[in-house]
């Protein structure tokens, strides 16, 4: 069979492979090159202003890292790595808040080397957590942030970018001092054009998705720029002194390392202000690792490995922290622009890097001829991409308090600051869980005695019995972690079935499935124990833990006087327990179940009657003996008259299980008696029980000479297994409600 080959790939021809991947190298790599120059204008302005080409320079020593170690070690061919956006706006904050504590008469090479120790080690110990993440394959837990607090940092990131952009166009930072000073005519001629350049940006990168887009936007303002100018005149001196250009750099490359020799000049309080920057940028850094992988996931429609992506983000990071610079990780609009370019390899994002690198040596001498407005357009352009996507495309996608929970935490980091807005985002995380799962039903089945019956098999008397009595068990069989948000839920469920159904005498609370109590969860229980005096009923619980029941000590103490509480190791147990309680309050005949008068009710022929009571022959079983063996040839099934015997799994590694306990009326062993094969299960008497029991000789002997009564017999048979059966479909039922 011939494979289908794509249209474009069916033309492919080695020149133009090569044209294309270059292509994709030139345009990523210049992208990435004016991407970080202007991050690195947002993170050394203001009081950081004259340390911008060292800046500059970090930036893209940082970016050529991240892109190499990123591009070897990625799980996905082609993967790009730089520094990021969301990460150098929170350094930039950190930054500025840094300065501010600086003394005045602090050195300017020291105030430099304070803030790149302070990133560096921001880097390192984001990398040795990123590392750790994926190394112990906590990649997951990241992901329990709930998104509406994802999208707050993110949205106030996008804020402070917007922000910073107009302060870096602007020339000072913007704050509520300075608001009046950027609405003048020069100040607008400064920051405006370049607000107009980033809306440009955003509408026509949504709208074409060509590989030809981003590189005319950035490379075509550049011309327009200086012939506008030419026209209006002056002199490129001029220009950069009115701040349409950026300030000259020194000659030469911008590689330059602070002189971490002088570690003496480092002011540490400074540095040490960054804590709650460096918590924040792990989490923000690790989400975004794993947004931006997972999303290329769905574009590319390639497995990538969570847990490689962190460790290789971490490997990056602790790289880069060694060299003071900026936080890098996977890129996920460049990785997708080198595809649809090129061909998505790993040449292509290696080759970006040379262009990267080319800016990094040679790139004192033109990015101060790069205008201010493209450098702030483009951050710009990033910081409304943030808020378009968590202000708009978000608000048809959660509900309004998530949506609420969002705006709250922008509103939080414009008007207060980053910090405070993480600490509301945590605290959000704390309300928004607590909520959320105060919302869940921690009843994952609701039962009474008709469905939830204990593996004791009673004579027809007992099950008309409590099928007559069901309303008495009450059952709630509960799943997840209690405290006493849900375990209010359960109080109201509860008291409503009680004041319902008069009828009821016992609560069955089943904690087979609680992973855990809380503290605050015994209150709720207290209520629950006042219920059951006021309405005289008890609490059975079932399978509660040691931690359970030791949290809940204080309720069990108090309430073992009234015996209002019994603590059941099983479910079937507490059932049990109830069903025989039950039946210990209503009339019912203990006396042995003759097998004659069964035959006789079930069977209208009395010849048959007799014909099959005389193939059974009477037996009796002291306590502790063993009925059938598990393992056995299954060649024998007994009719129970009275006793109780019970059927149970043995295991080598552990006590037996208990699966049925039978009572006067039951047939035992009829399942393996007529399908055949060893015995799954040894069948023990509880107490002195007196049976009768059918060989299979003496069936075969009966089908021989009566054949119509041997079949009577079956169809007897067939309807004891309807009725169990018919129970069971009850039982699913119900559980599946």
């Amino acid at each position: 069979m011939t494979k289908a080959v794509a249209p474009d790939a069916a033309v492919a021809t080695p020149t133009k492979t090569w044209v294309s991947s270059v292509s994709a190298a030139l345009a990523v790599g210049l992208l990435n090159t004016v991407l970080t120059v202007s991050l690195a204008a947002l993170v050394f302005s203001g009081e950081l202003a004259p340390f911008l080409p060292e800046g500059i320079g970090l930036a893209l020593f940082s970016a050529v890292l991240a892109g190499l170690l990123v591009g070897v070690l990625s799980s996905l061919r082609g993967m790009i790595g730089s520094v990021q956006d969301a990460a150098s706006a929170i350094l930039a904050v950190a930054a500025a808040g840094a300065v501010a504590i600086v003394p005045a008469a602090t050195a300017p090479a020291d105030v430099f080397l304070t803030i790149v120790v302070a990133n560096g080690l921001t880097a390192l110990i984001t990398g040795a957590f990123l590392l750790a993440t994926g190394v112990f394959g906590l990649g997951r837990l990241v992901r329990f942030l709930p998104y509406p607090v994802i999208g707050g940092f993110l949205a106030g990131t996008g804020w402070l970018i917007v922000l910073g952009a107009v302060g870096v166009m602007a020339g000072t930072p913007v704050a509520v001092a300075s608001l009046p000073s950027l609405f003048t005519g020069e100040a607008l001629a400064r920051w405006l054009p370049g607000l107009v350049y980033a809306a440009v940006l955003l509408i026509v990168t949504e709208r074409y998705r060509n590989a030809l887009v981003w590189p005319t936007l950035l490379l075509a303002p550049i011309p327009l720029f200086y012939g506008m100018m030419a026209v209006a005149g002056g002199s490129v001196e001029g220009w950069r002194a009115a701040g349409l250009l950026p300030a000259a750099f020194p000659s030469g490359s911008l590689l330059t390392f602070a002189d971490y020799g002088n570690l003496a000049g480092v002011h540490w309080p400074a540095v040490w202000s960054y804590a709650p920057t460096v918590v924040a940028m792990c989490f923000i850094v690790a989400i975004s690792v794993l947004f931006n992988t997972t999303g290329l996931e769905l574009v590319t429609d390639e497995e990538v490995d969570l847990d490689t992506e962190l460790r290789t983000a971490g490997i990056a990071n602790l790289a880069i922290g060694t060299a003071g610079g900026f936080v890098g990780y996977q890129m996920l609009g460049d990785t997708v622009m080198a595809r649809r370019i090129g061909r998505g390899t790993r040449r292509e994002a290696l080759g970006s890097l040379v262009v990267v690198s080319l800016g990094l040596l040679f790139g004192a001498r033109f990015i101060p001829l790069l205008p201010s407005f493209l450098i702030g357009g483009l951050l710009a352009y990033i910081g409304l991409m943030f808020l378009r996507d968590w202000l708009v495309d978000t608000f048809r996608t959660v509900t309004p308090i998530e949506y609420a929970i969002v705006v709250f935490i922008l509103i939080v980091i414009a008007s207060v600051g980053f910090l405070e807005g993480v600490g509301v985002g945590i605290l959000a995380t704390v309300v928004l869980f607590v909520v959320d799962y105060a919302r869940t039903d921690i009843v994952k089945h609701e039962r009474t005695g008709l469905t939830a019956r204990s593996r004791v098999t009673r004579s027809r008397a007992a099950l008309d019995a409590l099928e007559e009595h069901a309303d008495a068990i009450y059952v709630l069989e509960l799943h997840g972690f209690v405290f006493f948000g849900t375990a209010t839920g359960l109080v109201d469920r509860t008291q409503a079935r009680l004041e319902a159904h008069g009828g009821t005498r016992f609560v069955v609370l089943d904690f087979g499935s609680v992973t855990g109590l809380d503290a605050t969860a015994r209150l709720a229980f207290e209520k629950l124990v006042r219920l059951a005096r006021r309405h005289d009923v008890d609490l059975v619980l079932s399978q509660a833990s040691h931690e359970v029941a030791r949290k809940l000590e204080d309720v069990l103490t108090a309430t073992e006087v009234e015996n209002r509480v019994h603590l059941m190791p099983t479910l079937d147990a507490a059932l049990e327990w109830c069903e025989d309680r039950v039946l210990g309050e209503v009339d019912t005949a203990d006396a042995p179940v003759d097998l004659g008068r069964f035959l006789a009710t079930e069977l209208d022929d009395a010849d048959a009657v007799a014909a099959i009571l005389a193939a059974f022959e009477p037996v009796t079983f002291a306590p502790g003996s063993v009925v059938m063996r598990q393992g056995a040839a299954p060649d024998v099934l007994y009719f129970v008259a009275s006793g109780k015997i019970t059927a149970r799994l043995e295991r080598g590694d552990g006590p037996p299980i208990r699966l049925e306990t039978m009572e006067g009326g039951s047939l035992v062993g009829e399942l393996g008696f007529y399908t055949g094969g060893a015995r799954t299960a040894s069948v023990v008497a509880d107490e002195r029980t007196h049976a009768h029991r059918l060989t299979r000789e003496a069936l075969e002997q009966l089908t021989s000479e009566a054949p119509e009564t041997a079949a009577a017999f079956h169809e007897l048979v067939v309807r004891s297994l309807a009725k169990r059966t018919g129970h069971l479909m009850r039982v699913v039922h119900a559980l599946q409600r």
